[in-house]
């Protein structure tokens, strides 16, 4: 790979404009680089590319031996305990800081290759760190699941840890991140129903968003809101 040092631009260079195309694309090589350097040193990436071989080869079978429904759930369940028992086998301040550098450096790259196995390291090794990476992801750009599994993992983090993150959560409401899908808006607003006490307060605020999606859930739970208080009274009457 060719040297990617840093040059200052002679005044040639800076006239023509050429300075900047390098530049550009130094950086975008050392990000490359970066990443590559990271995925080769790191003691998930191995796992996660034998778990891979491993589901080819268990298709190649499925298909050969022509396995039924039932049959193939038991042999793909199987791998996965697996290669789980394997993760948690890592060590865990080296699998946190892992997790940390593969979240940092896809915010930057919007690559996310197999996000979804390295994602399952915040419940395996469990760090207060991970929220304020998350909530990045939140506020970034995907038309993937991605969004979901953060919410979903800031949703049953333990109270401790999430509670002090929720006036930050709550300005993601307005305005709403337009890469959030339906399912993700709705995921959103149950998990600060679930984390607030007063959300139904914070709600009325915002009944009228912008945001269709928004608008929607957020009055599904103001309806929810209502339908308990009258259910409450009703049993009041009843219990008098």
């Amino acid at each position: 790979m060719a040297s990617l040092r840093f040059v200052r631009p002679n005044d040639r260079e800076r006239e023509e404009g050429n300075f900047f195309d390098d530049y550009e694309k130094t950086v975008n090589e050392i990000e490359t680089y970066n990443e590559q350097v990271f995925l080769k040193n790191s003691q998930l990436q191995p796992l996660i590319e034998r778990n891979l071989h491993e589901l080819e080869q268990i298709q190649i079978r499925c298909e050969r031996e022509n396995l039924d429904r039932a049959e193939r759930f038991h042999v793909y369940g199987d791998q996965h305990k697996k290669h789980m028992q394997a993760v948690k086998q890592l060590d865990a301040e080296r699998a946190e800081k892992e997790l940390l550098d593969y979240i940092a450096i896809n915010l930057k790259s919007g690559e996310w290759t197999h996000y979804e196995y390295w994602l399952r390291l915040i419940d395996i090794f469990p760090s207060p760190r991970y929220i304020e990476y998350l909530v990045e992801i939140l506020n970034s750009k995907n038309k993937d699941y991605l969004h979901y599994w953060a919410i979903e993992y800031i949703k049953y983090m333990e109270p401790e840890i999430s509670d002090p993150w929720l006036p930050e959560l709550k300005k993601l409401a307005d305005p709403i991140n337009p890469d959030w899908s339906d399912e993700e808006v709705k995921n959103y607003f149950e998990m600060l129903a679930w984390m607030d006490e007063d959300a139904e307060a914070f709600f009325l605020t915002l009944k009228n968003s912008a945001n269709p999606s928004a608008s929607h859930h957020i009055n599904l739970w103001l309806e929810t809101y209502e339908a308990d208080r009258q259910e409450d009274e009703e049993d009041q009457k009843t219990n008098t």
